[in-house]
């Protein structure tokens, strides 16, 4: 006789640590959050010096995208490093 497993996953008794699962998915959304304000910064600042010279007939200084790319590099960071993180920040919340 099959087993029906739709009836078990309705009630919600089978997740008992349901408060971990949500601890973990709102450590995962902070990294996100805190990566894309990195990718949004970085990007904004990058594009609008680039914009500035072009509209000043300036030479943009491939030095200063560098300096200006480092937001962009951590959200990445952060991005990729999403899991471990959000790990790291539910365990330290629950200490």
């Amino acid at each position: 006789m099959p087993v029906d497993n739709q009836q078990s996953s309705e009630s919600g008794d089978d997740h008992p640590n349901e408060s971990a699962d949500s601890g973990q998915r709102k450590a995962k959304t902070l990294v996100w959050l805190v990566a894309g304000s990195c990718l949004l910064v970085g990007g904004l600042d990058l594009g609008l010096y680039v914009y500035d010279c072009r509209h000043k007939n300036l030479t943009v200084s491939w030095v200063h995208c560098l300096w200006l790319a480092i937001p962009l590099v951590v959200g990445i960071w952060l991005l990729v490093k999403t899991p471990a993180l959000a790990d790291w920040i539910n365990d330290w919340l629950d200490q």
